[in-house]
């Protein structure tokens, strides 16, 4: 199975990049998320790790999904999900497996004058780009 989006953006691909790099800008693309917690001591990098909760009514927990990031780089970056208490599709079809190999991978790339901006969902039981 292969879970993958693409757009196409009228920014150049740091613009895109700085865009979905700032954890505050996610409720504005991901109509699940209402808000983005982060620890007040959080260094931002490998290893930095965050929450987004759901709007009212966003089933367990709040909807609460909790990330790491697990890899920057010029290639994109990778999100390790950390959790599956939340409502969001992937985590109610990975919640109860034995499956720890789930990330969510970015990237933006050039596409004259514009950028193209493609995500996927990844896992063992998910084929990545």
């Amino acid at each position: 199975m292969r879970l993958h989006a693409a757009v196409t953006v009228r920014r150049v691909p740091e613009d895109v990049a700085a865009f979905l790099g700032d954890l505050r800008n996610i409720p504005m693309w991901d109509r699940g998320v209402a808000e983005v917690r982060v620890p007040t001591n959080a260094t931002p990098g490998v290893g930095f790790r965050f929450e987004t909760l759901s709007h009212p009514g966003g089933g367990a927990d709040d909807g609460r999904m909790a990330y790491e990031v697990s890899a920057v780089g010029a290639e994109g970056s990778t999100v390790r999900l950390t959790s599956t208490t939340g409502n969001a599709a992937i985590s109610r079809m990975l919640r109860g497996t034995s499956d720890s190999i789930r990330c969510l991978r970015a990237r933006a790339s050039p596409a004259p004058p514009n950028s193209r901006c493609a995500c996927a969902i990844c896992s063992s039981r998910l084929f990545c780009f």
